[in-house]
């Protein structure tokens, strides 16, 4: 099915889009509290939210991060299917139009109209230039000589009065872990390697993600470093939980009580297809010596049992318990996400040795969690049951039977966890405050839970094999090590911008110096040769069309950033502050799966990579 989505906003040029002023937060919000609730927005509006770098890519950051939701005011289109190999990107902005065919990604959501963040911290210390007018759209001629973060907070103010904005320079800041700690994210954007460097140091132990983007000429890319980010609500794709395999008892006893009990066609047509597969489950064991079918021919041949007996034959009922009948007929394992959770000292070890984080509540969830999952007498190696089932053909009356059944079974689940909770907190003193609706919540993604931690990043410094002009490069600059696997176009150029961005003047200037080519190329090269990473450009097209064994391909995409210089392209920008704000809003809402790789906007070839 194509996937059409609308993403972020910003035209006046749109038709009636002021005519309607929205005052009620719930009208105002309405359209992204179906993505990520109540408990989500409220996350977003008690946020606040640290940008460095008051450039065109950090000014577009926030936009998306700021924009209202009472109007229609600019807009992505993505068109095409979750897995299609090929997508169109289209971006609606101020003062552009695109069209972008994008390949290799795949977003959980991309629909992020009037975010409305609770306060935005701008730090930059430049003065606005001429240059700075010309690729930034929230600044005037006006503003030439004021300091360029006042002059960009006053322009995003005007997009959503009801968030806050303030501006100071870099030196104000105290870089300390307290003084982070107010915090929710902090976004960088074409900053310098050591103010990174400090930041995350002051950010690791306390759980701040902290999303670094970089944005030069045609290519952009971002990355987020963050120790530990727990999601309940990843939004994954669920498949209803029926237990058919190892049914409990209320639905064992309803499916003994009207299966094969009715005497007319209509009837038989009514009963809900869990009852039949939990009986004829049931039958085929005992058959096979008490076994459940493992293997795929064992389900095949549990599938042609089903088939074989026409006592619910050619009614819609049947034919679902058919098409479920492979897939419900044995137990789910753990998945490794949730046994990584469950082998986790901070989970194994909650009691002895809590985790003295922001985490700790998810943690002493898992430690109840898992508690229920290895008592026989609560879970019995499953976890509790999901109350989400879908619709399916069945009388009015069975149904919602069957749903209460389901319903009753999951509060009940949801109650022995938040009671295990309640002793596990007991046992290692603490006092949190969790709610029942909290468990359950937790109970109903147990499945999807997903821990999210990403190494601290390397930095080393920078020794050149050519001799620099002293006057033009500091001996104390550093550079963010890369780590891939493989080497092709994509890291390619996520080398080429970290060694640019890493020799670039890191004062309070807007006007940068020319760097060689030949400078970023031995930087890479240095970075290379220690790993000896091989190139390897299959499948890869490039804009040269060179061997792969042949090391001017480095040097070619080396020119490519070098042509830039820096300059930030704002239909670059504006991609890229589209997709930094979506990241940005799974971390502050702790929903959806926030990407744990580098993300690289190519706009030369029109297409998006994680690697």
């Amino acid at each position: 099915m194509p996937l059409i989505s609308i993403i972020m906003a910003q035209s006046d040029t749109l038709p009636n889009c002021r005519k309607h002023p929205m005052s009620n937060p719930t009208d105002k919000y309405d359209r992204q509290l179906r993505l990520w609730k109540n408990s989500g927005q409220s996350k977003l509006a008690n946020s606040k939210v640290a940008l460095f770098g008051a450039n065109t890519l950090g000014s577009e950051v926030l936009k998306n991060l700021v924009l209202p939701g009472i109007t229609l005011q600019s807009f992505f289109f993505f068109f095409g299917s979750r897995n299609s190999p090929s997508s169109l990107f289209l971006i609606f902005s101020p003062i552009l139009l695109v069209l972008i065919p994008f390949s290799n990604v795949q977003f959980q959501f991309l629909f992020l109209l009037g975010i409305g963040i609770g306060q935005f911290f701008l730090f930059d210390s430049a003065k606005v230039s001429s240059q700075d007018c010309q690729s930034n759209f929230f600044l005037s001629k006006s503003d030439i000589g004021s300091p360029i973060s006042e002059a960009v907070v006053s322009s995003l103010k005007e997009l959503n009065p009801q968030v806050l904005g303030f501006h100071k320079n870099v030196e104000d800041v105290q870089f300390t872990a307290d003084y982070f700690k107010k915090f929710s994210l902090v976004i960088l954007c074409n900053q310098p390697f050591p103010l990174l460097s400090k930041i995350i140091d002051c950010c690791w132990d306390s759980n701040i993600p902290v999303l670094y983007c970089i944005a030069n000429g045609f290519i952009s890319s971002l990355k987020i470093f963050v120790s530990e980010h727990c999601v309940v609500e990843s939004h994954s794709d669920t498949i209803d939980d029926l237990r058919i395999a190892k049914p409990f008892h209320e639905i064992e006893t309803f499916a003994s009580l009207h299966y094969k009990t009715q005497t007319d066609s209509k009837s038989r047509s009514e009963i809900p297809y869990p009852i039949i597969l939990i009986k004829k489950l049931q039958e085929f064991a005992a058959n096979n010596n008490g076994k459940l079918p493992v293997s795929f021919q064992e389900k095949k041949s549990f599938k042609n049992f089903l088939i074989s007996d026409p006592y619910y034959a050619g009614n819609e009922n049947f034919d679902e318990a058919v098409e479920n009948s492979i897939r419900c007929c044995s137990t789910q394992p753990l998945n490794s996400e949730l046994q990584n959770i469950f082998d986790n000292p901070n989970c194994s070890l909650f009691v002895s040795n809590p985790p003295k984080n922001n985490n700790i509540s998810f943690w002493a969830l898992s430690a109840a969690l898992k508690q229920f999952y290895a008592d026989k007498d609560q879970g019995n190696y499953s976890l509790p049951l999901n109350d989400s089932i879908s619709d399916m053909h069945s009388s009015t009356i069975l149904y919602t039977q069957i749903l209460s059944i389901y319903r009753n079974k999951f509060i009940a689940d949801a109650r022995s966890v938040h009671s295990n909770l309640t002793k596990i907190l007991s046992q290692a003193s603490l006092n949190l405050d969790i709610s029942n609706s909290e468990t359950e919540l937790f109970c109903r993604n147990a499945r999807n839970l997903r821990v999210i931690s990403t190494p601290k990043p390397q930095f080393i410094p920078i020794s050149l094999l050519s001799n620099p002009n002293p006057g033009s490069i500091s001996s104390s600059l550093s550079i963010l090590v890369p780590q891939f696997h493989e080497f092709g176009l994509p890291e390619a150029f996520v080398y080429s911008l970290y060694a640019f961005q890493s020799l670039m003047p890191s004062g309070p200037t807007s006007t940068p110096t020319p760097t060689p080519t030949h400078l970023v190329y031995n930087l890479i090269s240095q970075l290379l040769n220690p790993n000896i990473i091989k190139i390897d450009l299959s499948n890869k097209t490039s804009a040269t069309s060179i061997s792969p064994n042949d090391h001017g391909f480095v040097s070619k995409v080396s020119d490519e950033i070098c042509k830039s210089n820096g300059y930030q392209v704002h239909v670059t920008c504006a991609a890229m502050g589209g997709i930094a704000a979506q990241e940005a809003i799974k971390l502050i809402t702790q929903q959806y799966i926030p990407s744990d790789k580098t993300i690289l906007y190519d706009g030369i070839h029109g297409s998006i990579h994680t690697i």
